[in-house]
């Protein structure tokens, strides 16, 4: 993905007012007071045009860690990591959240269960690029995670060379 089309998605009044407004980063994504609590600003966090702004230069700086970040990236899998507690459901595995680092872990801490590692062949036509952009942007775990949202439709028929392996 080019640069100037990250910047088109997560620069556009309508992504930077929906975080200002929600002050989290995505619907799945952390609050967004840890970066104002990081600059030393929570000024700016409760004033809604001071909110935009640094939410904004934020971005702006972002967008060029996410697209150097995906240019690096290995782009041979996707991997999800999961406890399951029952037998395996190919259909509920599946799922939107996947990463293209192979350490990735559960964002769940594990109580019962066994946690096992999928594995499918990376293709970018069963990306979200969306919401992966917006994932990415997350001040807390956007640059740990490496996550990649596939898209909401996605079942067994759409994915290559399924691995299941139990850790």
């Amino acid at each position: 993905m080019e640069l100037k089309k990250i910047q088109e998605i997560l620069l556009s009044d309508t992504v930077i007012n929906k975080i200002v407004n929600t002050k989290k980063w995505s619907y799945h994504g952390t609050d967004i007071i840890s970066l104002f609590e990081d600059i030393d600003n929570v000024y700016a966090y409760s004033n809604s045009k001071e909110r935009y702004k640094v939410v904004r230069k934020y971005i702006e700086i972002k967008c060029v860690s996410i697209f150097n970040n995906l240019k690096a990236e290995q782009k041979d899998f996707f991997y999800r990591s999961l406890y399951l507690c029952s037998e395996i459901n190919l259909n509920n595995l599946l799922g939107p959240y996947w990463s293209s680092n192979e350490n990735t872990s559960p964002c769940i801490s594990k109580e019962y269960g066994k946690e096992y590692l999928l594995k499918i062949d990376f293709n970018e036509n069963i990306i979200d690029w969306k919401e992966t952009l917006l994932s990415r942007i997350d001040y807390i775990h956007g640059d740990r995670e490496m996550e990649y949202h596939l898209k909401s439709d996605l079942c067994k028929e759409n994915v290559s060379n399924l691995e299941i392996n139990l850790l």
